[in-house]
């Protein structure tokens, strides 16, 4: 029968790639979430000149504001950062909102990155074969640089999200009615991809600390191989090579 216990080996590959899908789907959520304009959204039984804004969109139903000196209406869904905006662009972008542009954007550069950086070495260590004799030791500096990535990503991403919902909840002066504005669901996939990321950080820190301590343990001792095993004169069972030749001297004595 089949021993099905794991091993050390099926450990660390079961961590390493635990945190690597757990980057991925963090990848896959940011990405939705930095693409989609529904951060922020008003409700659709209220009448309000705002309907909803996203990191790079907005989408306006008649907004005129007060401060505005040219007494502008604003229509339709625009780029955060049209020139039709330049007017109110201190009022549309405040520095927080501004803050949470780019930080997402370099999070989801560095979600890009660390993911290919861990699917560059998963292919090269030769995790993807099941017979130990293929594998390859793991590149330290490379899993490292993946790691302080991905810590650094989380910890941004977590402050990230903390900031803009304060913000947002306590700038009353931010967006028209703000009692009926409301987080929707592409902030939540952004808060998602932060909560991948943090245990992806766990798996990969796990990983790190496993590879750098056999690095420390001294090489294991060598086995004596099979081949070294010859039958024994009457063909009962193997005997060693040595004591096939001790056998034969006794025998000329």
């Amino acid at each position: 029968m089949k021993d099905k216990r794991w091993t050390r080996r099926d450990g660390k590959r079961f961590i390493y790639e635990t945190g690597m899908i757990l980057n991925l789907l963090a990848f896959v959520c940011v990405f939705i979430a930095f693409c989609t304009p529904h951060w922020i959204i008003s409700w659709p039984r209220v009448h309000s000149p705002f309907k909803r804004i996203g990191l790079w969109e907005v989408c306006f139903a008649g907004l005129v504001l007060e401060t505005d000196p040219t007494q502008k209406s604003y229509h339709g869904c625009w780029w955060t950062l049209a020139p039709e905006f330049i007017n109110i662009r201190m009022w549309l972008m405040p520095p927080w909102f501004i803050y949470t542009q780019l930080n997402v954007s370099l999070c989801f550069i560095a979600y890009g990155v660390v993911f290919i950086i861990e699917l560059i070495n998963w292919v090269q260590t030769g995790k993807t074969q099941r017979n130990p004799n293929k594998k390859r030791s793991d590149k330290l500096a490379l899993i490292q640089t993946a790691c302080g990535l991905t810590v650094g990503s989380a910890i941004a991403m977590s402050i990230n999200m903390l900031v803009f919902a304060i913000c947002y909840r306590f700038d009353r002066y931010y967006l028209p009615i703000p009692f009926f504005n409301y987080l929707s669901w592409s902030y939540g996939l952004a808060l998602l991809s932060t909560f991948f990321q943090v245990f992806a950080s766990i798996a990969q820190i796990t990983y790190v600390l496993i590879v750098r301590q056999e690095m420390r343990e001294p090489p294991a001792p060598p086995t004596v191989p099979l081949s070294g095993l010859l039958p024994t004169k009457g063909g009962k069972g193997p005997m060693a090579l040595g004591s096939h030749r001790l056998v034969e001297k006794g025998e000329k004595a």
